[in-house]
């Protein structure tokens, strides 16, 4: 779901806005999966019905895009705070190879790789940990020994996950 706000206020509303907007694609999906449900039985009358995760309308992302995101005065204070308590700094590197992204698809570990304006470059993808370090190292994706180490510890987070059932999302711990 895509949402465009024209106007955003990100300390008071923001949170309120996207809980909400959380809440109606739970809804939808709920009301989907359960006239799915229903139109299958009518169809079928061998009381088949939706029983796996893989069969269910799944609620997707949620892209929120503020034409104008402001925190107000009265606010500053109280945003330090959380700021202070909460912000871990993670440090960036540009590569000129470009960026990646992993995800988990299924039963793959998907890699892709985009170049610096942001254009699908290539897809890798492989089962496990050991399939994507050899496809790595054979293609040599970067030269940059940092992002190397990056993406190495990201495809063994992504493996664990995919192993043992956890969802997967790239930069942060498990």
């Amino acid at each position: 779901m895509t949402c465009y706000i024209r106007s955003n206020d990100m300390y008071r509303a923001w949170p309120l806005n996207a809980f909400g907007l959380r809440m109606i694609q739970k809804n939808v999906c709920v009301e989907l999966n359960r006239r799915i449900n229903e139109d299958i039985l009518r169809e079928n009358n061998d009381n088949c019905k939706i029983d796996t995760k893989e069969d269910m309308v799944e609620m997707g992302s949620l892209i929120i895009i503020s034409h104008s995101a402001h925190i107000y005065n009265e606010n500053f204070k109280d945003v330090e705070l959380i700021i202070k308590d909460h912000y871990k700094f993670t440090p960036c590197y540009d590569d000129p190879n470009g960026y990646y992204t992993i995800s988990l698809n299924k039963y793959l570990i998907v890699i892709q790789h985009y170049d610096i304006k942001g254009k699908l470059m290539r897809e890798v993808t492989g089962c496990d940990y050991n399939e994507l370090s050899t496809k790595l190292v054979e293609n040599l994706l970067t030269d940059d020994k940092f992002h190397l180490m990056y993406l190495g510890r990201e495809i063994f987070k992504a493996d664990f996950c995919l192993k043992h059932g956890i969802e997967y999302v790239q930069d942060l711990e498990l």
